[in-house]
């Protein structure tokens, strides 16, 4: 079958289908809201991201990203509203069994950030990454383990006009881990 995420009418969808396009279910959130990205990993669940409205407040939308099981039930829900508008556009799995999220947080002011958050698979923001100036559209994880992601440069949401790619290097794991080296029975150099 399929799994679509919409905004249907104003409201974040999230709707699963048989083949054949009959609804076996939908996951709503009513009033305002987009679903922008569904993504489904085999034997984990339906994990989509995008945006909703909770209240008439100062805040207009919340970044929002959820992890249902296949049935449609909620497994857990992520949704951050620090300034007047925040807006997760996509979800990409990483090779290392997480998920990066990019989108965008903009100011009272209309100021717009780009924003790119990793979350494990229960929920937990690993890491985040801020760079002023545009919207974070797409993300994706590259060939040698960085983060790229990609969209508008702008000042402000009403004068985007400008494209940019952005690359983050891949992370690094810096611990101690045991090593055993093994001299054979004919001796051997050992060098540290």
């Amino acid at each position: 079958g399929f799994v679509l995420g919409a905004e249907c009418p104003n409201d974040f969808a999230v709707i699963k289908t048989d083949l054949q396009g009959t609804v076996e279910w939908e996951y709503i959130i009513f009033g305002s809201g987009h679903a922008r990205c569904v993504r489904y990993i085999p034997e984990i669940g339906i994990f989509a991201c995008g945006d909703v409205r909770f209240d008439e407040g100062p805040v207009q939308d919340a970044w929002y990203v959820i992890r249902l099981d296949l049935e449609g039930n909620v497994v857990w829900a992520d949704s951050i509203d620090y300034t007047l508008s925040q807006n997760a556009r996509e979800i990409w799995p990483t090779a290392d069994g997480n998920l990066l999220v990019s989108g965008f947080t903009q100011t009272e002011d209309f100021f717009v950030d780009r924003w790119v958050i990793k979350y494990d698979y229960n929920g937990n923001r690993l890491w985040q990454y801020v760079l002023p100036g545009g919207r974070a559209e797409t993300c994706a994880q590259a060939v040698d383990g960085g983060y790229v992601f990609s969209g508008a440069v702008s000042d402000n949401t009403f004068g985007s006009t400008d494209f940019r790619l952005f690359k983050l290097e891949p992370e690094v794991d810096i611990g101690l881990h045991a090593w055993r080296p093994v001299i054979p029975e004919t001796g051997g150099w050992l060098r540290y």
